[in-house]
């Protein structure tokens, strides 16, 4: 469906997908309005407006008088595409490879070149203030955990992060577990789960100061704070959709490991890495354009 926006909105023209997506709790909480289509016509009230006041030949134009128009089913994260896969890349390394494909389709990052803001393995400290600091206002982000027991898991964040004790509410989130256990970036391993949002878009990533990566009140959550920073908990089935039972063996946790079986959702992380697009966006809250304070990323290869 169709919709007409003022050229000078954040998704006018000039304005990049990415970098103009609302990026509010408020904004986000509500979505798009959709009118109902009228009787006859096929036409919502607003089309039917414009077409009395205009002539129907304006809703043929795609930019009629200046004004831009917007396919809400065609935006990024309207909702969780769980039907396709994104296409690969040029420069993607094995593991963007691993995530982009299952994971990314209908997100911001699907066509984006992606780094890694921050990570364990590197060394990156495993605390909230070494989280925020490499991804404070970069942008839609996808958060991938490695537990010491072999499951790999995480949650993607379409409004990115500023550690300002936001509760960002949208549908465009979601959690994701491999099945099993091991590398998933080994041949024949199984592709990964998404766990869309349930109960409405509230609550989807609580993004706090004080802790790291929390989707919903208790999706996920590894506040990464002294004296225990990789202990992780995972439930399923309040804020977001349960493995199914074939693959979950009826946890409610996105930790399928089984060696974590019966371990209550809890888990001792081995990694947590943050990818976002290589191009850093410009963040915009309430008419304020915030810069990220993370180092500039290095140059495409």
């Amino acid at each position: 469906m169709s919709r007409l926006s003022a050229g000078a909105s954040g998704m006018g023209s000039g304005s990049s997908t990415r970098a103009s997506w609302p990026t509010t709790a408020r904004r986000s909480s509500f979505g798009p309005c959709r009118a109902k289509k009228g009787d006859g016509d096929g036409l919502d009230p607003i089309e039917r407006a414009v077409a009395f006041l205009f002539g129907k030949k304006a809703l043929e134009d795609e930019n009629p008088m200046g004004l831009k128009r917007l396919n809400f089913d065609t935006l990024p994260d309207q909702r969780v595409e769980t039907q396709r896969q994104a296409l690969p890349l040029p420069g993607d390394d094995d593991e963007v490879s691993m995530i982009r494909g299952p994971l990314l389709a209908g997100t911001q990052l699907e066509r984006e070149p992606l780094e890694r803001a921050y990570d364990t393995a590197r060394g990156d400290a495993w605390s909230p203030s070494a989280f925020h600091g490499a991804t404070r206002a970069r942008g839609a982000a996808l958060v991938l955990c490695e537990t010491e027991a072999g499951s790999w898991c995480g949650g993607y964040n379409p409004l990115g992060f500023l550690g300002y004790g936001d509760e960002h509410a949208t549908n465009g989130a979601f959690l994701f577990a491999w099945p099993g256990a091991g590398d998933p970036r080994r041949k024949g391993a199984p592709p990964p789960v998404k766990l869309p949002k349930i109960g409405g878009p509230a609550l989807a990533v609580i993004d706090a100061p004080g802790e790291a990566v929390r989707f919903g009140a208790e999706g996920l959550s590894a506040a990464m704070r002294a004296p225990d920073a990789r202990a992780a908990r995972s439930r399923l089935g309040t804020y977001y959709e349960r493995v199914p039972k074939p693959l979950s063996g009826g946890r409610r946790s996105v930790f399928l490991s089984p060696d974590e079986e019966g371990a209550g959702g809890r888990a001792t992380l081995k990694r947590v890495a943050v990818y976002v697009a290589r191009s850093v966006p410009e963040y915009r809250l309430d008419g304020i354009v915030w810069k990220s304070d993370a180092p500039p990323p290095p140059p495409p290869p």
